[in-house]
């Protein structure tokens, strides 16, 4: 099963909400590749791009909560760092034995479930934060950021 945006991952902030949906697009498109055994550098391609992007949003996200002064911002930087951790882990697995079943399974459930989880608790203090401001859709400064 494919993972999906919905209105109730939605935080409020643009940039963020359309990163989200990128990463989900492509943990959606790396499941793909790896169950289809398509070879091993399009994983690596799939995996290199993730890796750069999912890293470049964090660090967006978690300067949006600290610009906005969330409670959740060091929760959501060590939840970051965690997922990093478990990307460099599962991507040498995959580079030194190749997308197992065991990897694909594993690459599919934990990053699908993390990215959901994540959104809907941690990502949900932005939203809280966002609503404070009583703005609409919050624009964060990215001389800031």
């Amino acid at each position: 099963m494919e993972l999906e945006w919905n209105d109730a991952m939605a935080t409020g902030v643009k940039e963020v909400d359309d990163a989200h949906k990128v990463l989900i697009i492509w943990i959606n498109r790396l499941s793909f590749e790896m169950k289809s055994n398509h070879g091993r550098q399009e994983i690596i391609t799939g995996l290199d791009f993730l890796e750069k992007y999912a890293a470049l949003h964090f660090k967006h996200e978690e300067n949006c909560m600290l610009q906005l002064h969330c409670p959740t911002a060091q929760e959501n930087k060590n939840a970051h760092a965690e997922f990093l951790e478990f990307f460099a882990r599962m991507r040498k697995n995959i580079e030194h034995n190749g997308p197992t079943v065991k990897s694909v399974i594993e690459t599919k459930n934990v990053m699908g479930d993390w990215l959901n989880n994540h959104i809907m608790k941690i990502d949900m203090g932005l939203a809280k934060c966002v609503q404070k401001t009583n703005l609409s859709e919050t624009v964060v400064d990215e001389e800031k950021v």
